[in-house]
């Protein structure tokens, strides 16, 4: 009869667990100590985390445009995540607002709160006066069904 001890049972349980141990502790850095976010700006500016070394765990990015001609007066948008609502939910881990002229003439950006570790967030975007605009938002995230406790919840 083949026995097993029960140091050899600990180490194997052990490493059968550290793939689910170190999600769970991916997921607790976005949702109990996200980073700080800025919550405004005129340059291009990012937070948050765009890649993993965590096997089998690929974070995605999507992204949208806008741009504006000159017009007189102000031109605004709203970045709204997630894109397609249908998707079926996302962690958020991290964003890239992109100002497309690298300059101060293109207005500013704004954002509705926190982001990370969250399914939903939104920048607003605004021209300086009387100038069109270029900006970009990317939104770097996991779906909801890469952390098994979130699957079995509601949004």
């Amino acid at each position: 009869m083949f026995s097993v001890s029960l140091s050899q049972q600990v180490s194997e349980l052990t490493r059968s667990l550290q793939p689910s141990l170190a999600l769970f502790s991916f997921y607790q850095s976005l949702t109990l100590s996200p980073p700080n976010e800025p919550a405004s700006g005129v340059y291009s500016t990012s937070a948050g985390i765009k890649s993993t070394e965590l096997t089998n765990v690929s974070i995605q990015e999507d992204s949208q445009h806008y741009s504006a001609d000159w017009t007189i007066g102000h031109q605004s948008h709203t970045f709204s995540f997630p894109f397609d609502p249908s998707e079926g939910g996302a962690i958020i881990t991290g964003w890239y607002i992109q100002n497309g002229w690298n300059s101060e003439t293109n207005g500013d950006w704004k954002s509705n709160g926190a982001m990370i570790g969250k399914t939903s967030g939104s920048f607003y975007v605004e021209s300086n006066y009387d100038r069109g605009c270029n900006w970009s938002l990317h939104v770097y995230y996991l779906p909801r069904s890469t952390f098994p406790w979130l699957a079995r919840t509601t949004s």
